[in-house]
């Protein structure tokens, strides 16, 4: 080795010791995989003390749990307002990123969000009016 540079491809590292790699897990996707499991964790046991306390979860988590799995609103008590699927193939702060990102709460249901049409009331500085072209 020279300069810190690997003589060995990452795929061949982190490929299974039967398909000719050495077996060492990619800890990227590793790692992405815990953060998937806390976010099925806190949708699924939305009880449990940490559940409120936020996830480490970016964007990309976000979006690839959403894409991976499907929501059927009931009663909406645990159904995401805004990041499940309700309206069609995308979330609805993928489809309007531009509308959510001026919503001060993200993290309503849809039960909730639907009474007495809360989820209008949640722009910032409650100016709906500023978002819209």
């Amino acid at each position: 080795m020279s300069g810190g540079k690997c003589k060995v491809g990452w795929s061949v590292v982190t490929s299974p010791v039967n398909r000719g790699g050495l077996g060492i897990p990619d800890l990227e996707r590793f790692a992405r995989a815990l953060r998937l499991r806390w976010l099925w964790l806190s949708w699924k046991h939305p009880d449990r003390p940490w559940a409120g306390l936020g996830t480490p979860c970016d964007v990309k988590d976000q979006a690839l749990f959403a894409s991976a799995t499907s929501v059927t609103v009931r009663s909406g008590a645990t159904a995401s307002f805004w990041r499940c699927h309700l309206l069609g193939e995308w979330p609805l702060c993928l489809a309007y990123p531009v509308l959510f990102k001026h919503f001060s709460r993200k993290n309503r249901t849809v039960m909730v969000a639907l009474q007495r049409e809360k989820w209008i009331h949640d722009p910032r500085h409650g100016k709906l009016v500023d978002i819209l072209p």
